[in-house]
């Protein structure tokens, strides 16, 4: 696993978070940063330094708090499901998260998303259950995600033995479903 001074070592400095993420890091506006594990971002602003984790912002003078609490969420993640950077990239993975928590938003009323996100937190650590289930056919949704942010099917579906689109599919499941659906 990842140390957190591994983590720091892979930071990249960078003019434009959005270009450096290709596009996975969306912003109103060029806007400079931090790039770790070529995907992770804090930007820089003009009082110190700016982070979002899920549907939380952090802002702090010093860079190393905000590191701390992104090595956490990727620690957290990391253990949930294992993110083969040779396989894709985390920003693949993060960019499919985001596209199918949206997707699963959408598909649920407000007190029905709450429920399946507290459903899944009662779930052990490392469960494999995800409780979209529960209401719909979330790998019909994960589908779309799939086929909308990479405009093609995953491999596995005409190929079984293909696991490198598996890893992603089931890698940015995890994420989505720590991230309560908010990646």
């Amino acid at each position: 696993m990842t140390t957190f001074e591994q983590f720091q070592a892979s930071r990249r400095e960078v003019d434009d978070v959005e270009a450096a993420t290709n596009g996975d890091y969306p912003t109103d506006g060029k806007r400079a940063g931090f790039v770790y594990l070529d995907g992770f971002v804090i930007e820089r602003t003009a009082t110190g330094f700016y982070l979002v984790i899920e549907n939380q912002q952090f802002e702090n003078a010093e860079l190393a708090p905000l590191e701390r609490e992104m090595f956490d969420f990727y620690r957290a993640v990391n253990a949930a499901a294992p993110l083969p950077i040779s396989v894709a990239t985390i920003g693949d993975k993060i960019k499919l998260a985001r596209a199918f928590g949206e997707l699963v938003q959408a598909e649920l009323r407000p007190f029905q998303f709450r429920e399946m996100c507290d459903a899944n937190k009662a779930e052990p650590e490392n469960s494999g259950v995800c409780h979209s289930h529960d209401y719909f056919d979330a790998n019909m949704i994960m589908l779309e995600a799939f086929k909308a942010t990479f405009g093609r099917e995953p491999a596995f579906m005409e190929n079984p033995d293909h696991a490198a689109d598996l890893e992603l599919w089931n890698d940015a499941w995890a994420i989505a479903k720590a991230a309560d659906f908010f990646a």
